[in-house]
């Protein structure tokens, strides 16, 4: 990966690439191909992906996309990449955030790339908020570290690692399934007589049998899902992985046992270098991308609980002329989230506490891991 990365350094500089389509197909698909991707294979690396749902008639080139990675072709796409000339990235960057947003309101894709082959931006789609304020990272080929670029690479679009974080997600479901399966019968005998839904009655089993505590919410959601974890749409990297992980039992990665960890001591943790998976606010878990989604969630959560809070000051009566990490709140007033983790952390922390909703934000070990740096 290092030498593809350097021997594309050397064609940048030496003007090699001339137009958009030789970035696409000559820069970006020989790094998806570093990457393990099957350039060839449209299931997996779709060129023009027209994306579902949208139905722009003034101009159908804005309801595709340049690339579209896939894991699963029957689910939404792993990441959108969105290429241009070198040069027009930058001179219109606000028109492509715009473009990319907008594809993503009508398939959501995990990831979004923009890039001119010299800067790339990487965007988390998932995450609340204005799409600008949702960089994940971004660098220069030509000026930054080729390692950091690399781990960069490897951490979003690496298809090993994106396959098996499908599967650990597949196989977090199918726990999820099993364990109200369980319990299925006899909370469907007993509601009536309790007056309850067959959901809440699997609920107080689950807790009291099996000491696994899951919200309602989440036991409504699967309550008629159904997981095939030997579906054939999987890859043949997909199903060694699912055979490795079924040799033990799938109760094992439950997201709700012992595997989750240890509750970290938030007001001692320091997340500087940390990415967060998952987190439980309020009682509900929740899949996050980084520490400002948790943050927002947490802002937003407050202001439908108490309109009239500033947040202890952090709200802004007037947008402030530096827009790009700045999030207008539900009540017309703004958030500014551009703050490294720690100071994300700390905030979340003593919004809570001075609404007198301490410990309403709970992190585990196992949904901790280290980032790139």
């Amino acid at each position: 990966m290092l030498n593809t990365l350097k021997n594309i350094k050397f064609n940048l500089e030496d003007r090699v690439y001339k137009n958009e389509r030789q970035i696409r197909y000559s820069l970006v698909t020989k790094i998806l191909h570093e990457l393990e991707w099957d350039i060839w294979n449209p299931s997996e690396v779709f060129y023009d992906y027209p994306v579902r749902n949208c139905h722009d008639t003034n101009n159908k080139h804005r309801c595709s996309v340049d690339i579209a990675l896939f894991i699963n072709h029957l689910k939404n796409p792993i990441a959108y990449i969105q290429t241009t000339e070198i040069g027009a990235l930058i001179k219109n960057l606000a028109d492509y955030e715009k473009q990319m947003s907008d594809l993503n309101r009508y398939e959501t894709a995990e990831i979004s790339i923009l890039t001119d082959g010299i800067i790339w931006k990487i965007y988390f789609s998932q995450d609340s908020g204005h799409f600008a304020s949702n960089i994940a990272a971004d660098f220069n080929l030509l000026k930054d570290d080729m390692n950091y670029i690399v781990s960069i690479f490897n951490e979003v679009i690496n298809k090993k690692k994106r396959c098996n974080d499908a599967i650990q997600a597949l196989l977090r479901d199918k726990a999820i399934i099993d364990d109200i399966n369980q319990v299925r019968a006899d909370a469907e005998d007993i509601a009536p007589s309790m007056m309850l839904s067959p959901q809440e009655a699997a609920r107080r089993y689950l807790i009291t049998r099996h000491n696994k505590d899951y919200p309602l919410e989440i036991i409504t959601e699967y309550w008629d899902k159904k997981i095939d974890i030997s579906e054939p749409s999987k890859n043949e990297y997909q199903e060694d992985k699912i055979k490795q992980v079924q040799s033990n039992s799938v109760n094992e990665i439950s997201m709700h046992d012992q595997n989750i960890g240890k509750e970290l001591d938030l007001y001692k943790f320091d997340p500087t270098y940390k990415k967060v998976m998952r987190a439980q606010i309020f009682g509900e878990w929740i899949d996050v991308r980084n520490w400002k989604a948790i943050f927002i969630t947490i802002c937003k959560e407050l202001l439908n609980r108490f309109p009239d809070t500033d947040l202890d000051g952090l709200l802004l009566p007037e947008k402030p002329k530096i827009t790009k990490y700045i999030l207008k709140m539900p009540n017309g007033l703004y958030l500014n989230t551009n703050h490294n983790a720690k100071t994300i952390l700390q905030y979340s922390l003593r919004v809570l506490k001075n609404h007198n909703l301490e410990g309403n934000l709970k992190i585990y070990a196992n949904h901790i891991s280290d980032k790139a740096r």
